[in-house]
């Protein structure tokens, strides 16, 4: 699985080796999903596009048209304009959130369908679009790029929109994204703030200094750590302030970014109670206080991706996958399906979930639609993780092959190793990492298969991913523990009396989320359980 932690180290790795062949294969996953909506992949088509998401009064006076036809007594005129309300993107959803609210019930529900199924098509054609500018550096764009993030509806949209935007623009640029900043719209100023911060460098310091008095806690977060990263250390207590910002996600990458740019690690959970968190939050506040002005920083701190405290869980017993937010409350669910054994998340915001005794693996929507299959796999597979590029990797245990799929469904790569493979997991290096339950080991191998690092002498081993230290963290079966390892084989850390332990993952906050038979918890470096859900037959799981 794509397990989103910090790789600070590993990161310039990994890009290094995207500028090689991999933005090809990615382009030809973001060009797919344009062609399934009759969008050209080049600059003018992609350009055109977005301005077409902006209406003129004459498109929205017929959108409003078409709105009211669909309390039409007509049957076939109701459908007619349901059927081109769907072709059309939500360039407008204004218009469609005032006609949820109509007297005629045929025209709320009719609305509200369409705005679901607009927002998330739209959603998945500009994340393609957004993507295809950030990867050929399409300069010129910049303006509808920007103006188009007001449309973007998930946290993974908003920020390819944000990696586009400063990729498209120039210094020319630097006036009207100055303006952007005062933007109602927090999306498009916190884009503003990184695509000022590409193309002026530190002379975009005096445009962030004033955002650090805004309200919008997420513009001030991003505001701080380009501020940080041309050397002001006074924004440091901006961060340690914005550890008890009322958004989640906010305390989260503020608790990040101090722990990446200092080296030091308090035991903050962003998701406890307010008292709970606070005792760290002071903790951090001394140690600004005596240290920040002068302490050595990691500098610059990249962005990364952040867990947003989404957890998705599969339910083998059950015949369910079910995704909690982060207060364990339940937001998505796929029932009644055989089999359902490993889970991911997409950046797009999709679930790819491998189903053992079907053979199959299928990609699922926010709606729960499948948009994307495998049948008839050569094995069982008990392992998915969805790549940067696009393909997908899975490990079949009775078959022993290891597996990455194209999204055409055709095969780019595919070993197999004897031992009862349970896992697979690529590395940034383009290494894999593979668990053998009956051969009780963890082998990294190379493109050809051959083995260039291992494990031996584990517990039964179900799981295992490799942290950004070169440890490598192991679920351990008949050793009822969770195990973090170091480069040469010593156990530097473990969870131990675990109830058939099946998956684990290193969290960004230093915690460890484990799930066995009796649930999922998450547990901090000194054993003390801070989050858990307590229901029988959980498998594995992520955490994005």
């Amino acid at each position: 699985m794509s397990r989103p932690l910090i790789l600070i180290g590993w990161m310039v790795l990994a890009l290094g080796n995207c500028r090689g062949g991999l933005f090809a294969s990615n382009e030809s996953f973001y060009v797919d999903i344009l062609t399934e909506n009759d969008i050209r992949d080049d600059e003018v088509a992609l350009q055109e596009f977005l301005e077409s998401l902006h209406p003129t009064e004459q498109t929205i006076a017929h959108l409003r048209k078409l709105t009211e036809q669909l309390g039409d007594a007509e049957f076939f005129q109701r459908e007619a304009a349901t059927r081109e309300l769907l072709t059309i993107p939500a360039c407008c959803p204004e218009v469609l959130m005032e006609a949820c609210e109509s007297p005629d019930p045929e025209i709320r529900w009719r609305s509200r369908q369409i705005l679901k199924q607009n927002r998330t098509r739209t959603d998945r054609i500009l994340f393609a679009v957004f993507s295809l500018i950030k990867n050929r550096k399409l300069t010129g764009l910049a303006k509808p790029v920007a103006t188009s993030l007001r449309l973007a509806q998930t946290d993974s949209v908003r920020r390819a929109g944000r990696q586009a935007l400063s990729a498209s623009a120039t210094v020319d640029d630097a006036d009207w994204l100055r303006e952007l900043l005062a933007s109602e719209h927090s999306s498009m100023a916190i884009a503003a703030v990184g695509a000022l911060d590409r193309v002026l460098g530190p002379e975009a310091a005096t445009d962030f200094l004033p955002l650090l008095d805004r309200p919008d806690n997420e513009l001030r977060l991003v505001a701080a750590r380009a501020l940080l990263n041309h050397g002001q250390r006074d924004t440091l207590n901006t961060f340690v302030e914005l550890l008890d910002a009322n958004e989640l996600t906010v305390r989260l990458q503020a608790a990040q970014t101090l722990r990446s740019a200092t080296g030091q690690r308090f035991q903050f959970t962003p998701y406890d109670e307010p008292a709970a968190r606070q005792q760290a939050a002071n903790e951090w506040r001394t140690w600004v206080s005596e240290n920040g002005a002068n302490s050595p920083l990691n500098l610059p701190i990249l962005e990364g991706d952040v867990e947003l405290g989404r957890t998705l869980i599969c339910y083998y017993g059950r015949k369910e996958v079910v995704e909690l937010d982060e207060r364990g409350e339940q937001t998505w669910k796929l029932e009644k399906v055989n089999g359902p054994w490993d889970c991911d998340g997409t950046p797009e915001g999709h679930r790819v979930i491998c189903f053992y005794t079907q053979q199959a693996i299928s990609e699922y929507n926010q709606d729960g639609e499948e948009i994307w299959s495998i049948k008839n796999i050569p094995g069982r597979p008990f392992s998915v993780q969805r790549l940067s590029n696009g393909n997908t990797l899975i490990s079949c245990y009775n078959t022993g092959k290891i597996i990455e799929y194209r999204p055409d469904k055709s095969k780019a790569w595919e070993i197999t190793k004897s031992g009862t493979p349970m896992d697979a997991q690529r590395l940034p290096n383009g290494h894999t990492l593979i668990t053998l339950y009956q051969a009780q080991k963890v082998v990294e191998v190379n493109q050809e298969g051959d083995p260039v690092w291992e494990l031996k002498d584990l517990g039964k081993p179900r799981s295992a991913h490799m942290l950004p230290n070169r440890h490598v963290l192991v679920t351990e079966a008949t050793s009822k523990r969770v195990a973090e390892y170091d480069a040469s084989g010593k156990m530097v850390w473990s969870h131990e009396n675990i109830k058939n332990p099946l998956d684990a993952q290193r969290l960004s906050n230093g915690n460890t989320l484990i799930s066995s038979s009796d649930g999922v918890i998450e547990v901090t470096p000194t054993g003390r359980t801070v989050w858990s859900k307590n229901l029988n037959g959980a498998s594995r799981i992520c955490r994005y």
